[in-house]
């Protein structure tokens, strides 16, 4: 076989294909880091303004209330409209709020004797 027939044909080498393999492979592997760091940041970009909601909520429900008292559920919240839900928020139980999706993401606890809401995330807390 002389130099100019090896010349001619046609395919990739060994070594070509594993080169390529491994970039692939180093750049998915940042894509899949990326991916994973987005997902927090979306998951406390929607739990703190639902927090603050909260939080405005029960200080509007404190504020109203003669003698003062703090609101004794969500629901109660909800029902005097001092709390509008909107998407994203799943349906509250009596003293949690959670995203909504399964698994969840994010959870809003209400502490009825102080008012307190203790937000937590899948990764820590809501801020």
């Amino acid at each position: 076989m002389d130099a100019r027939s090896r010349w001619d044909q046609r395919g990739f080498t060994l070594v070509e294909l594993l080169v390529t393999i491994v970039v692939v492979g180093i750049l998915s592997s940042i894509a899949i880091v990326s991916f994973f760091g987005l997902t927090d940041t979306a998951t406390r970009a929607t739990c703190q303004p639902t927090l603050d909601a909260a939080r405005a909520a029960v200080t509007s429900y404190y504020a109203r209330q003669t003698p003062s008292a703090y609101p004794s559920d969500f629901t109660t919240l909800i029902a005097s409209h001092d709390l509008e839900l909107l998407g994203g928020v799943g349906r509250p139980n009596p003293r949690t709020l959670t995203d909504g999706g399964s698994p969840v993401r994010w959870t809003i606890t209400l502490d009825p004797g102080t008012g307190k809401l203790t937000a937590t995330t899948s990764t820590g807390s809501c801020r």
